[in-house]
């Protein structure tokens, strides 16, 4: 069934796909040439087949693809679940990938001939894989696997350390886990045969992947090739040193470096770093595989000249959401293609040996992301992937359901100690009541019925996360219920609902005391106390409605008035009394007709009286809430006669004191102190008089029908004040002369000197009046309650003899005092006035009456001096008089 196809002569490439499934039956090959520009190893001395059963789903072959779930792979790019490169590290630029992620029982085979040179004494073929397969815990021959055979093509028999198989399972030396999953996978591993023996010989190596057994499952692997001599190229990672690393091959348990010799051990690790040697050297690298993985070796490589490493790593910072993925792009140029890669820590990340791993970490992580070249040189770079941490939408409600009248308040349930930068709410068509905003919760109310999706979107940064909860907002109705309502005792009130329900409701009362019905609409409600009824409204959505009715029951009362007289007099009050029977928490409210009420105003009885005359009603209106009762009386009320007089207050001894009584009907009765007055009618005046000083009473009592009325009053009766008057120097009086008159001074005595104008001030005890003529003065005095007594004295005034003559004169014509003269010389016969200067020289003589000296001299004035005057005239023409003395003339 297989065919063998020559080797090519070097150079020469040739790839043939023949396709097989090896879990199938029947197998079918073909064969298909490659274009030469598809290079799929570079330096490959082999030739390629590709196997699959009859049984699996496969397209018809294109001449130069590889097809079916054979795929030829190049690039950069990496596996989409274990995340390491699809082409090998430090390998050639393709690779073949033996199946895929679909499941469907279906196998894979690739086999690889190469023919052994016979000119070579040491060949040893290193190839490449990878592998990638579910671990669904089925039995072993089910699981899926990947296999590995090299025998001699011409015998069919195994080549020693050439055969094994990997089985998917949890615990294979070497796996890694992919992530979280149940998917198991082994990176690129180097796997050598040593064909040194097999010189001339052709030998086949076969490389198959398949899935379980049972169709549900897959496995797939990557498969690369390389003969002949192995050789490693020194690289010297940095050029400012002379060391050297030499860098075994990949994927093997552990290696040892020694010399030619193989006596000396120069390292331990898969790279190894020495001082550069100054002449051609040969290294061996003893590799050991994983158990069961084939069998120690010993590669050989010779030293040639080092090449310098100049791979560098460019990448920015990310910035990823707290709750998404995000791939790892860092940016590898340099020398030494492909490379190899390592992340640290591998928290948070899909792979930690791939070039571009997956992100799905909760924190910010600072990353050491190396790069290894072929070469075996290695670059770092720190790569910080910034997570947001945001508050991610989790809403949640106590209830998904809710009536129109309610609210919700629906709570993003997933907070964290950091707050989001921005959140939105849709509330659907609801009205936010509260939150909203930045808040991590909402309460809202709809007023229509029906399902409503609120979302929430919480946004920090470039993060963004939403959730939607449905509430379903069931049809409500409107409940209207009576207002309070007061009743009385006995009577019976209806109470009436109303809704806005275009469905039948159901009812439910409670209490059910003194109602017509308990789960009716409007039951008629007669309670004897004051009573709370509540009433709640039911649809058949379970929305609900509830209202109080306060129904308060008022006592009824009774107004029923009494008074012990229907008749009264004129502002005399009356006791008027409401009998019925009443609580003690009625009001009363009185009407009395222009009456007022002295006392009891809003209670059930009152004391009115009244000040105008005639026939009054009185009423009241008693009241409990809203009962009320009203009664009326008639009270007659008697124009009650006017006792009134007019009198003075005060009188004087013996001096008659008039009486006027004011005029009312009926019976008039005197009592007067020291009088008697008989009369018992009215009568205008009576003259009263009193002999002695005295406090005197006088009462009136008038008596109408059943009404009398009293007026009193008191007289108080003084003596007379005493009027005497004495006289100065009654002896000296003369025409002209002033005297002195003096009267009996008294307590609050007022006086009255006559005639008034022979005084300056009348009213005074003490006066001074002149002598003019012959003359009767009169004096009446009066004490402080107006009685008067009186006096009197004749003044004779015979002529006086004696002149006045002033001390000094101004003569500067302002018309006062400009002449010297003598004002009672008019009284007298002048015989001769004279006036000399201090030198004796006369400057004014005249011997008639005229209007005196003028103070000039032959007509001219004379200065201010001291001057001399002499006078003589006759008194009463008989008597001769002189006088003389010194004037001033003041200027």
């Amino acid at each position: 069934m297989n065919s063998r196809i020559p080797v090519a002569s070097p150079g020469a490439i040739y790839l043939v796909a023949l396709l097989l499934l090896f879990l199938c039956p029947e197998l079918q090959a073909q064969t298909v040439f490659c274009p030469p520009n598809i290079n799929f190893e570079q330096g490959n001395l082999g030739v390629w087949e590709f196997y699959s059963g009859s049984c699996c789903p496969i397209n018809t072959p294109t001449p130069g693809v590889i097809t079916g779930r054979h795929t030829l792979t190049s690039g950069t790019a990496v596996d989409p679940i274990a995340g390491f490169p699809v082409v090998a590290p430090a390998a050639g630029l393709f690779s073949v990938k033996l199946g895929n992620q679909t499941t469907g029982a279906q196998a894979e085979r690739a086999r690889y001939y190469v023919q052994v040179p016979t000119s070579s004494s040491t060949f040893i073929l290193t190839y490449r894989y990878a592998v990638v397969f579910q671990d669904p815990g089925h039995p072993s021959s089910a699981q899926p696997r990947f296999e590995v055979k090299a025998y001699d093509s011409a015998t069919s028999t195994p080549l020693p350390c050439s055969q094994y198989t990997y089985v998917s399972s949890s615990s294979i030396p070497g796996f890694l886990q992919a992530g979280n999953s149940s998917t198991y996978y082994l990176p690129w591993t180097t796997g050598t045969i040593n064909l040194s023996a097999y010189q001339g010989q052709t030998i086949a190596i076969d490389f198959a992947a398949g899935d379980c057994g049972y169709g549900g499952h897959y496995g797939y692997g990557y498969i690369d090739m390389n003969c002949g001599v192995f050789e490693i190229a020194p690289t010297r990672c940095d050029p400012n040193t002379n060391n050297i690393t030499l860098n075994g091959p990949p994927g093997y348990q552990s290696y040892q470096w020694r010399d030619s010799a193989l006596t000396t051990i120069l390292g331990n690790q898969q790279a190894f770093t020495t001082p550069m040697p100054g002449t051609p050297t040969v290294y061996a690298v003893i590799v050991t595989p994983y158990p069961g993985f084939g069998c120690k070796d010993t590669i050989y490589t010779v030293f040639k000249t080092p090449v310098n490493s100049n791979t560098s790593i460019t990448y920015a910072d990310t910035n990823v959401c707290e709750y998404d993925v995000a791939t790892i792009y860092p940016q590898v140029s340099g020398s030494g293609a492909p490379f190899t890669y390592q992340w640290a820590p591998s928290t948070g990340l899909s792979c930690n040996n791939c070039a571009n791993p997956v992100f799905s970490g909760l924190t910010t992580t600072q990353y050491i992301f190396s790069v290894t070249n072929q070469q075996g040189c290695t670059v770092k770079d720190t790569i910080v992937i910034n997570v947001d941490t945001v508050e991610k939408a989790d809403l949640s409600a106590p209830v998904d359901s809710i009536c129109m009248r309610d609210s919700i308040v629906i709570t993003n349930a997933n907070l964290k100690s950091v707050l989001n930068t921005g959140q939105s709410w849709n509330t659907a068509g609801g009205n936010i009541l509260a939150g909203g905003g930045n808040a991590n919760f909402v309460k809202l109310h709809w007023t229509t019925p029906g399902i409503k999706r609120v979302i929430l979107n919480c946004i920090k940064n470039i993060c963004s996360y939403s959730d939607t909860f449905t509430v379903f907002v069931k049809p409500d109705f409107t409940f209207t219920v009576p207002p309070p309502d007061t009743m009385c005792t006995g009577e019976q009130l209806q109470l009436t609902t109303t809704n806005t329900s275009t469905i039948n409701l159901t009812y439910q009362w409670t209490p059910s005391t003194g109602l017509s019905c308990n789960n009716c609409p409007a039951p008629f409600a007669s309670p004897t106390t004051t009573t709370l009824y509540k009433v709640v409204a039911n649809n058949q959505y379970g929305c609900f409605d509830s209202g109080l009715i306060r129904i308060s029951v008022d006592t009824t009362t009774e107004s029923v008035l009494k008074t012990v007289s229907d008749s009264i007099c004129l502002n005399k009050s009356a006791d008027i009394f409401n009998t019925g029977n009443n609580p003690f928490t009625a009001y009363y409210v009185w009407g009395v007709d222009t009456g007022q009420i002295t006392y009891g105003l809003n209670t059930d009885s009152i004391n009115v009286f009244w000040t105008t005359p005639g026939y009054k009603t009185v009423k009241i209106r008693s009241t409990q809430g809203i009962c009320v009762s009203s009664d009326s009386i008639q009270i007659y009320v008697i124009d009650h006669p006017y006792a009134s007089f007019e009198v003075s207050s005060e009188g004087c001894i013996n001096e008659p004191v008039d009486l006027f009584p004011a005029f009312s009907n009926g019976f008039y009765h005197w009592s007067i102190t020291g009088q008697s007055i008989a009369d018992t009618n009215f009568k205008e005046s009576y003259r009263l008089t009193w002999p002695t000083e005295s406090t005197n009473d006088i009462k009136l009592t008038l008596t109408y029908l059943i009404c009398t009325t009293y007026y009193e009053k008191q007289v108080a009766i003084h003596a007379h004040p005493i009027a005497d008057i004495s006289v100065n120097n009654y002896d000296d009086i003369c025409k002209g002369k002033e005297f002195t008159m003096r009267a009996t001074r008294g307590s609050r005595y007022q006086y009255s000197w006559q005639p008034a104008l022979a005084f300056s001030n009348n009213n005074q005890p003490d006066v001074t009046a002149r002598a003019e003529r012959t003359e009767l003065y009169t004096l009446q005095v009066t004490n402080q309650w107006g009685c008067s007594s009186y006096d009197s004295v004749l003044i004779e005034a015979s002529p006086c003899c004696d002149i006045f003559m002033p001390d000094a004169f101004t003569p500067n014509n302002d018309g006062h005092n400009d002449t010297y003269w003598s004002p009672d010389i008019n009284k007298h016969t002048l015989v001769r006035f004279m006036i000399a200067n201090r030198r004796g020289q006369v400057v004014y003589d005249s011997n008639t009456l005229s209007s005196g000296w003028d103070g000039t001299f032959k007509g001219q004035p004379l200065g201010q001096d001291t001057y001399n005057y002499y006078i003589q005239y006759l008194c009463n023409g008989k008597e001769e008089m002189t006088k003389k003395g010194t004037l001033i003339l003041l200027r």
